[in-house]
């Protein structure tokens, strides 16, 4: 059980999607290749169980290439193109992907320098994601993110770029054609 703890533990801290409490981080890689092959599998059914339950903790951050926002390892399905937030008069310009069901707001984006509305809807995921250093300490007026960061919908990620709420099915547009998001989402349901 302890080497079990330890992985969850390593996993959880890679993933960034939570807080660890747990000052905790006991290293066990003396067993046997067997117990550790059943503690493997184990490991891949609580994977697969616990984002189904709606815990998305143990699930990988999406990868995408710094080079052409490229996503790796995926397979075209799952592509998506560059969506775009811009707010002008603030001087914030973002750019996402939805990347395995995911909106992934891209590294070097922009976001305003702080919550602007008595609605507190986003409020502390904009305060937690500056407290954990994916929106950098403001500079000009904005923050940039750090990191790229996985958002469970596109209107969350519209209401940290926006610093208040946002539909972000109609503030994100696609880079190549002005397209919105939610008309690019709905050509993708009608093709299954």
């Amino acid at each position: 059980m302890k080497y079990l703890e330890s992985r969850i533990i390593e996993i959880a801290k890679e993933s960034r999607r939570c807080v660890l409490e747990n000052g905790n981080a006991p290293v066990y890689g003396a067993l046997p290749e067997a117990d550790i092959a059943d503690m493997a599998f184990f490991l891949e059914q609580i994977r697969t169980v616990l984002p189904v339950l709606g815990f998305d903790f143990l699930r990988a951050q999406p990868v995408v290439s710094n080079s052409d926002n490229a996503v790796r390892p995926a397979s075209k399905a799952s592509e998506s193109p560059v969506f775009v937030l811009e707010v002008r008069k603030f001087a914030v310009t973002a750019e996402a992907r939805e990347i395995d069901g995911e909106f992934v707001v891209l590294k070097g984006s922009t976001a305003r320098d702080h919550w602007t509305s008595e609605w507190a809807s986003y409020q502390a995921l904009y305060e937690q994601l500056v407290q954990d250093g994916v929106l950098s300490e403001p500079e000009s007026g904005v923050r940039r993110f750090n990191t790229d960061y996985a958002f469970s919908s596109p209107s969350a990620a519209a209401a940290i770029v926006c610093g208040r709420p946002a539909n972000g099915r109609t503030e994100w547009h696609s880079k190549d054609g002005g397209q919105i998001y939610a008309y690019w989402q709905e050509q993708q349901l009608n093709r299954t």
